[in-house]
């Protein structure tokens, strides 16, 4: 019903690439810079998120003085906290059990910070801006307001979570080009697969707007005087879907296969023989960030069907970081496929053993009416877990 907003003129202290990353609830964030962490307290102080530092040492560190251990390839993070007892051997490493001395060592210490958004929070500083720009600002259930003194009636303003929206007149497409609604969504990535892709619809993330990226007056006072789309389908559904966006593997599985992965500081195994060696250079670094989502995804417990799966916008950022920068998809894709082609070649050729091109490395498409680019992950089927053996 609006045409985008523009960017307003005084930008915000806190840097859109700041805000991005803090506002992924549950972001880890290895050695954050100090600009990092002062954007953190303020995003804290406006009751958008709470976060805290945590140090740890790791078990294998080649500039500490205990190194090597037995297993000088253990990516084994060891955190401290108060009341640890070092000499009665209470600090170990999770990955290999190794008992660590990191304080009479004086092992190198890191910092990890983590994030907790608030949705509740995040709510509450919406209003409170909307508030700031009328005189009335009326709540009409399930985070939706109605906002006066734009336009002849005012407007209204939606804010979607990672969950969807309610079903609701608020929520349907038909209404929404017919009436003055926005919609301010708290979780970008969630929105990517879930909020209708309609060039008119008027929207904003919190990112946009904590970090000044958007103007809130400028957003509703378009929405207010834009004019109804054109022509378009009548076939309805709703603006945000509800519910968990479903990943579909483009193969299907194969239970009956098992592979077991070990990753190393500088190679992969499978089933004890190396399918991307120290050389593999991008390819490894790719498999690295697949195996750390995989690894999360174990943590939490989640159903085979639910594993995380990296979209390729997502990669290219995450290559980015890990110093591989790629100019087009097209470029990472073609690592990606050759990752899958090496893995399903080493296996045959040293282990003999049926392997399909994605039973380690899986392409996947996402079901949903807005996002058809997919993504990958390492199979939740037919991978399983290796702690690093000393060869």
């Amino acid at each position: 019903m609006a045409s985008r907003s523009s960017r307003q003129k005084n930008a915000s202290r806190i840097k859109r690439e700041h805000a991005a990353v803090l506002l992924e609830d549950g972001t880890r964030l290895e050695n954050p810079a100090d600009a990092l962490v002062a954007a953190a307290e303020s995003l804290q102080a406006m009751g958008l998120l709470s976060f805290r530092i945590r140090e740890y040492v790791r078990c294998a560190e080649p500039r500490d003085r205990d190194f090597p251990p037995r297993n000088r390839h253990c990516q084994g993070h060891i955190y401290l906290e108060d009341g640890q007892d070092e000499g009665a051997d209470e600090i170990c490493c999770p990955k290999c059990q190794r008992a660590v001395r990191p304080y009479a060592l004086n092992k190198l210490r890191h910092r990890c910070l983590q994030t907790a958004v608030s949705q509740s929070g995040a709510i509450t500083w919406i209003r409170a801006g909307l508030e700031g720009l009328s005189s009335s600002v009326r709540d009409l259930g399930d985070s939706t307001f109605h906002v006066s003194g734009f336009g002849d009636l005012g407007v209204i303003v939606c804010v979607v979570d990672a969950d969807g929206r309610a079903d609701s007149r608020f929520n349907v497409r038909d209404y929404a080009a017919t009436n003055p609604i926005g919609y301010i969504v708290l979780n970008r990535r969630a929105a990517e697969a879930r909020l209708s892709k309609d060039e008119w619809l008027c929207r904003a993330s919190l990112v946009d707007l904590v970090s000044g990226t958007v103007d809130l007056q400028k957003l509703l006072s378009d929405l207010a005087d834009a004019a109804p789309p054109g022509a378009m389908s009548k076939v309805d559904f709703p603006v945000y879907a509800k519910g968990h966006v479903l990943i579909q593997p483009e193969e299907k599985p194969n239970p009956g296969r098992l592979f077991c992965v070990e990753v190393h500081g500088n190679s992969v195994l499978i089933d004890g023989e190396i399918v991307i060696n120290p050389q593999a250079g991008p390819r490894l670094k790719l498999f690295r960030i697949l195996w750390k989502q995989h690894l999360d995804d174990l943590s939490t417990g989640a159903a085979a069907e639910s594993f995380t799966s990296l979209n390729m916008r997502r990669l290219l950022k995450l290559m980015e970081d890990e110093g591989r920068r790629y100019a087009d998809e097209t470029s990472l894709r073609k690592v990606i496929n050759n990752l899958q082609t090496d893995i399903e070649t080493a296996v045959k050729r040293k282990l003999g053993k049926p392997i399909g091109r994605e039973d380690v490395v899986q392409t996947c498409r996402m079901t949903s009416q807005s996002d058809s680019s997919g993504g990958y992950r390492l199979n939740p089927v037919s991978v399983t877990v290796r702690a690093p053996q000393a060869r």
